[in-house]
């Protein structure tokens, strides 16, 4: 008979313990603040990692290109009468003082700028890589060109706008009267030279290149027989 109370005893304690666990398995599996300890010893797997900040999203790559090349100041190009390009103003005059015509790609007369002294042409064009600041022009003999004579391209100190030709500084030499406020511009960028006589009055006159002594003048009709005539372009390169 007691035997029979305790084996009866035994076996409901087994059966309170097993409700007991799984009554405690089902609480841990509902209970998502269990720790990882009491989950693995009701047979659960370990808790949802936690984030410890608020993720944020990944910004794009910023972009290497660059932003651009900054535009180089034009330069002054050189043209035959059908337009075909010869070449350019140097920076550099010859042995006599003159500006001739340039093929190359470095030795290119730069920095060019207008500068006007008044509302309307004529102008200067100034430039940072010449002996004087302005480009110009200095009579060969004489003090008329209308004589028969002509002006070489040359770097020169500045002058008054239509001012008549004067002995100023320039690479022709102290005894050649020169013009720097001689020069106009078409919409389309050509530059155009005049001449004003020591009267006042204007010359007609063309640009030409003496290409055995590589060196551009102005002068008359009259020397059109003999030397071929060009223009000159403000272009950006």
């Amino acid at each position: 008979m007691i035997r029979t109370t305790r084996s009866a005893l035994r076996t409901l304690l087994i059966l309170l313990c097993s409700v007991l666990y799984t009554v405690n398995a089902s609480v841990l599996r509902g209970n998502t603040a269990s720790t990882n300890a009491a989950r693995m010893q009701a047979g659960l797997g370990p808790l949802k990692p936690k984030n410890l900040w608020s993720p944020t999203r990944p910004r794009a790559a910023r972009d290497n290109t660059p932003s651009g090349t900054p535009p180089l100041p034009p330069q002054i190009q050189v043209r035959d009468s059908a337009g075909v390009v010869l070449g350019y103003v140097p920076n550099s005059i010859n042995g006599f003082g003159l500006y001739g015509v340039t093929t190359g790609t470095t030795d290119r007369l730069s920095g060019v700028s207008i500068l006007s002294k008044g509302s309307t042409a004529p102008f200067e064009i100034h430039t940072t890589n010449s002996p004087y600041p302005n480009l110009g022009f200095a009579l060969s003999n004489g003090d008329y060109l209308s004589d028969g004579f002509f002006a070489y391209m040359v770097s020169t100190e500045s002058m008054n706008p239509s001012s008549p030709p004067v002995n100023v500084g320039n690479t022709r030499g102290s005894n050649a009267v020169a013009q720097s406020s001689i020069w106009s511009k078409t919409s389309g960028g050509q530059l155009i030279p005049s001449w004003i006589e020591p009267n006042g009055s204007p010359v007609m006159v063309s640009l030409y290149l003496n290409t055995a002594a590589n060196s551009l003048f102005i002068a008359d009709a009259r020397f059109s027989t003999g030397f071929p005539s060009v223009t000159l372009w403000l272009v950006n390169v």
